[in-house]
């Protein structure tokens, strides 16, 4: 930005009146330390320039270069700042998501509430860590969104700890009061929930009534187990209708898979593809599914959506999109075909499995159809046809 178009641009406001930075024309945060103007992020994020500012703020006013921490003083919050500046490579390899660095990013925030900005690391004990389980149930409802969270502390922690990064000389101790929930809690909270796959019946139900593209996915998520990421990200070069195959890695882990289409599945995306909108965005030009807005769709949606064509069908809005994919493998696994299973739902073997590592041969398309055949019976009581010998296989 020049010099000259800074006197047409508004300055934002500081956010509130004690914000230490101020708004440059360059369009970034800034302060003048000894003499010298320093800029910590954009005028969109605030607060990202805030976390870098008081990460570096200790150096600057003593002349340092930023980056070095010193161990022993080393705070929840700048701990916070170097995890998440430390992944940001990884979110440009494709080795982190976005979405999952915006989930740290949002769960740092939550450490230096708790906790504290300026607490020293090395100084939290099991009171802390008490004190942060605490906070987790006042707002998690299940026992996994708790197990979740004290992963990612601990991830936090470890990766700034000795044996990795080496920012803190110690550990600090977690306590007894901050271990995940056992395992008679987590089976206990299962059998709460109650069932997580669909009836042969709400399916049907939900295909008589979803529109276009809801019912090509659902279709998808039960005759391929995909999940609603999978829906989303799909490309158009990962369909192939004429033959009746679907060839798309699982999005999750990117383990490459294959399925055979039902008739009833390659029906449903001639359909959905046939009214496709064109996108607004040129990065959703390859995705098979588009909105009626010419937007791509969000995995949320998926979830919302499948909830109404419940409740239109009858049966409530109990359910998920992804419980699609656990009813494809619930009822692909009766026919005890794992290797086929893992190659339609994109898993690996365990990888202390030496079977796995030694046989290198793919599962045969006779195999995945028969799989597929299975699941096709149990949905439509096996009284539609027998398509597994049909053309298009």
């Amino acid at each position: 930005m020049s010099t000259a178009d800074s006197t047409t641009i508004q300055k934002p406001a500081k956010p509130y009146p004690e914000f230490p930075l101020y708004a440059h024309a360059s369009g970034r945060w800034a302060k003048k330390i000894r003499g010298k103007t320093h800029f910590f992020g954009k005028w969109e994020d605030p607060q990202a320039a805030l976390r870098k500012f008081l990460a570096e703020e200790d150096d600057l006013k003593a002349g340092r270069k930023p980056g070095r921490v010193a161990k022993a003083g080393l705070t929840v919050e700048q701990m916070v700042f170097h995890f998440l500046t430390a992944q940001k490579p990884r979110v440009e390899s494709g080795d982190m998501k976005v979405r999952t660095w915006e989930e740290y990013e949002d769960y740092g925030d939550w450490l230096i509430r708790v906790l504290g900005a300026s607490t020293p690391v090395e100084e939290l004990g099991p009171a802390d860590f008490r004190r942060l389980r605490a906070d987790f149930q006042k707002t998690h409802k299940s026992p996994k969104s708790i197990l979740g969270d004290i992963r990612k502390t601990k991830r936090i922690f470890n990766w700034a700890g000795p044996e990795q990064e080496g920012l803190l000389d110690r550990m600090p101790r977690f306590g007894d009061g901050f271990k995940p929930p056992g395992k008679r809690i987590m089976r206990a909270h299962k059998e709460e929930q109650g069932s997580r796959s669909f009836t042969a019946e709400q399916i049907r139900g939900v295909l008589t009534v979803a529109h276009l593209n809801l019912k090509a996915m659902v279709l998808l998520g039960i005759n391929c187990g995909y999940g609603n990421m999978d829906c989303v990200k799909l490309t158009t070069k990962a369909i192939d209708l004429d033959g009746g195959w679907a060839t798309f890695p699982r999005t999750k882990n990117a383990i490459p898979r294959r399925c055979p289409l039902w008739p009833e599945s390659v029906a449903a995306l001639r359909d959905a593809f046939a009214q496709r909108k064109k996108p607004n965005k040129p990065q959703h030009a390859r995705r098979f599914f588009i909105t009626q807005f010419g937007q791509g769709y969000k995995a949320e949606n998926l979830s919302r959506d499948l909830k109404n064509a419940l409740q239109r069908a009858g049966f409530g809005r109990e359910g998920r999109f992804y419980d699609l994919r656990r009813t494809c493998s619930s009822i692909g696994m009766q026919v005890k075909d794992d290797d086929a299973m893992r190659t339609i739902m994109g898993h690996t073997r365990g990888s202390d499995d030496m079977l796995a590592v030694y046989n290198q041969l793919s599962v045969s398309d006779s195999r995945l159809s028969a799989v597929t055949q299975h699941i096709h019976d149990w949905l439509w009581g096996g009284s539609v046809n027998t398509w597994a010998d049909s053309a298009c296989l």
